[in-house]
This record gives structure tokens, C-alpha cells and sequence, in this order.
């Protein structure tokens, strides 16, 4: 890589920030987008340059043409099926019969409304290895926590390596986002050839504030291969708004080159990813990574999704479950510490409860400093480095008290 100065990193890191990632007007190659309008023949104002790879239409050829006339009656008289169905969801799916080259086939067909204009997204048929139902029974059998008072982090490391073998990716990650918005791998499962990435921590600005809005409204993501080269839309912008297409909801949706160089300097080929929330908000990442490209099936993007709920489900009741438990802890360490200060020199005291304040803060070492006198337990650094860190903690604002709950307010008197 490259060496840049700190101004031209700076510069990187805003313009990644600031990329419109839900309007990139590109796909992956292996599936083709039309779109449509509201109207009685469903017009075609918009296709991606490779339709004529799935249907027997070019990509010029179809514009302005209605679905009827490029897809043909009985694809056409489906997708109006699916119209009728559709509700407020992000998208609806269905198998698509077309011709192709004199040849009758299927493809996955999901469509999403967008700017009030229909998107509708083809691939390939995938074949499964066994019936999705199944699939599904046994993976929730095993999101479920086993050891419900074990910690967040040992339910993702026995979930990774399930999660691997049902994926069959080469390197399973759980990221989990800190309260400054950088993260920590916490959880990993991998094949000997992949480079390991088990507590590496990563700032903030890996993972742009939009990008992390775009995970929390589409729960799976993926790329079957960073070398492909993405192919755009004809015409580039929507004809009747000239407006670039929003394809939040499209799964087809091509990375940002940002991203994708991110990748491949990783050696990934290939990735796939699942939002974890908590009460509806990014807690972490669920990544898969490939050596080489792979195309993710339907049926395994079915999976995920429901993987990506369920965790979540669980994840909530494992949280609370935890902070319940951090704040037994907490309490018996303020009994035990406001009982052992009425008799314990500040030494003893220190030399007794150190083990569960350092529990408390899941931390390995531990000082303290009371009136200019310090006190170390556990691992530190040597004692250059704690004068450097307390100097620097000398020049640091005071950190905010949390704010006082309001009081509930008094019930009115009844007459």
C-alpha cells in the first residue's frame, strides 16, 4: 500500500463519509434491475446495461416498452400478482417464468417500491442442498443461547463456528460496535488458510455513519466478487425526476470501490454481512468473508435474514440479562466497600475488593491514585507509561454526570 500524508488520509476519510452509498447507479453482474412505472402498462423508464443476459430483450430495446411486451405474459401476469400483494414492506419475491434463448426457466424476482417507481431485481436460480424449512428449524435451535447467564462474547463464539458450517464462508467475524462507535472483533471462526482477525480493533471512521444507517434498515448485505466490474443503469438517472435510482432495498447493489479495495486488501474475495440490533439499534456486524467468489443462494440470503432476527431477539434478552448482572455486581461492591472503609487501611481495602472492581470493568489491571498515593493489581503498564497516562488524564475536561431520571409525575387526586 501506498504511503499518504495525514491531510490526504483526512481528506479519504471524509469523502468515504460523505459517499452517497444507497445511490451508487451500479450492480453486480450476476443479476439484472428494471424499472417500472405506476402506470396501467407498467412502462419501463430504467434497466441495468446487462438485461439481455436474462431476458430476450436488450437493454435499449426495452425502454419504454411495457412488462408485458419485454417479460412476456405469464412473468408479466406474475409480477402484477405480486403488485397486488404487496403491503409496506421493503420488498416481496417470487419465481419469475421466462423465456430465454427458446428455453423455459425461472429466476428470482424480488420487488421493492422506490420514489414511487417499482424496482424489480432478477438473478439466476441457485440450487439449495437441502429444503429451506429444515434449514430453518435447525438454525433456530441453534440461536438460541444454551447458557443463558454466560457473557455476550462466549454466546458468539459458539455461535460463529455454526454459522461458518451452515454458510460454508471461510472466515466467520462478530464486530461489535464500542459507545464511541469504533469496534472490536469479539468472536471468530475461520479455516487455517484465512489470517486471523480475533480483538482487532477498528475506528470509527471504517464504517461510515451512513453505512451504518443503510445495515439498520437492510439487514443483509453481500458482494459474490470484488473483481467484477459493476454495470450501470440505462440512462444513468431516472428519466422522469432526474433523480439517480435509490437502491436502499436493492440486494444486487454494488459496493463502494472504497469498500471493495477495503476487501481486497484483506485477500477477501467475497463477503457477506448481517446487522445484529438491540432494541432496534446497530449493535454489531455478523461478517463472512471468502478467499474466493462466491455467490450467495437464495435460499442462504432467506437464511441470514432470519439468522440476523433472531440473533438480534436474543441478543436484547442476553443484554439486559447482562446488565442485570453488572449491576448486582455493582451494588455488592458498593456493601462490601462501604463496609470494609470503616476498618480496612486504604492498602487492604484496595488488596480485597480489586479482583471484583476489575470484574466490574471487565478489565486486567487496574490503578487507582488517592491523594497522590498509587495503587496498581493486576496487569499494568510499567511506570513511565502511567505517568504519561495520568498527565494525560490531568488535561482532560471532566467528564458529563448522567443526567438524573425525571421523577414520575404525581397522580392527580380523584374528585
Amino acid at each position: 500500500m501506498n504511503e499518504i500524508s495525514p491531510e490526504a488520509f483526512d481528506l479519504a476519510l471524509a469523502a468515504c463519509a460523505a459517499e452517497p452509498i444507497h445511490q451508487l447507479g451500479a450492480i453486480q453482474p450476476h443479476g439484472a434491475v428494471v424499472v417500472f412505472n405506476t402506470d396501467e402498462k407498467h412502462t419501463i423508464i430504467q434497466v441495468s446495461a446487462n438485461l439481455e443476459h436474462f431476458l430476450d430483450c436488450s437493454a435499449e430495446a426495452a425502454l419504454g416498452q411495457s412488462l408485458y411486451n419485454c417479460l412476456g405474459s405469464a412473468a408479466a401476469h406474475k409480477i402484477e400478482t405480486l403488485l397486488n400483494q404487496y403491503k409496506t414492506g421493503p420488498s416481496t419475491s417470487t419465481l419469475l417464468p421466462i423465456t430465454r434463448q427458446q428455453q423455459c426457466l425461472d429466476l428470482n424476482a424480488r420487488l421493492y417500491q422506490s420514489q414511487h417507481y417499482w424496482t424489480l431485481e432478477l438473478t439466476d436460480t441457485t440450487p439449495s442442498t437441502e429444503p429451506l424449512a429444515e434449514r430453518l428449524l435447525s438454525l433456530q435451535q441453534s440461536l438460541t443461547s444454551k447458557e443463558p447467564r454466560a457473557p455476550i462474547n462466549h454466546y458468539f463464539e459458539q455461535l460463529t463456528p455454526i454459522m461458518r458450517e451452515l454458510s460454508d464462508y471461510d472466515r466467520v467475524i462478530v464486530y461489535r460496535f464500542n459507545p464511541g462507535q469504533d469496534g472490536v472483533v469479539i468472536a471468530q471462526s475461520k479455516i487455517d488458510l484465512a489470517s486471523s482477525y480475533m480483538d482487532l480493533h477498528c475506528p470509527a471512521g471504517d464504517i461510515p455513519l451512513q453505512a451504518r444507517a443503510l445495515y439498520t434498515k437492510v439487514v443483509v448485505r453481500y458482494v459474490a466478487n470484488i473483481a467484477d466490474r459493476p454495470v450501470g443503469l440505462i440512462p444513468a438517472l431516472n428519466p422522469l425526476t432526474q433523480l439517480p435510482l435509490d437502491m436502499t432495498y436493492l440486494s444486487l447493489r454494488s459496493l463502494s470501490p472504497v469498500h471493495l479495495e477495503y476487501l481486497g486488501n484483506m485477500g477477501v474475495a467475497a463477503s457477506l454481512s448481517i446487522s445484529l440490533l438491540q432494541d432496534g439499534e446497530l449493535w454489531g456486524l455478523m461478517i463472512f468473508h471468502h478467499l474466493n467468489p462466491k455467490q450467495p443462494s437464495t435460499d442462504l440470503l432467506k437464511l441470514m435474514s432470519f439468522a440476523s432476527r433472531q440473533i438480534s431477539t436474543e441478543l436484547s434478552a442476553l443484554a439486559l440479562r447482562e446488565e442485570t448482572q453488572l449491576l448486582s455486581k455493582i451494588a455488592y461492591f458498593k456493601r462490601a466497600l462501604l463496609k470494609a472503609i470503616l476498618i480496612d487501611t486504604e492498602e487492604l481495602l484496595l488488596e480485597r475488593l480489586s479482583a471484583e472492581l476489575m470484574d466490574i470493568a471487565s478489565a486486567t489491571g487496574l490503578i487507582i491514585v488517592i491523594k497522590g498515593q498509587r495503587y496498581t493489581c493486576g496487569l499494568t503498564p510499567n511506570e513511565i507509561a502511567i505517568d504519561g497516562l495520568l498527565n494525560w488524564l490531568s488535561q482532560q475536561p471532566e467528564p458529563e454526570p448522567e443526567p438524573e431520571p425525571e421523577p414520575e409525575p404525581e397522580p392527580e387526586p380523584e374528585p
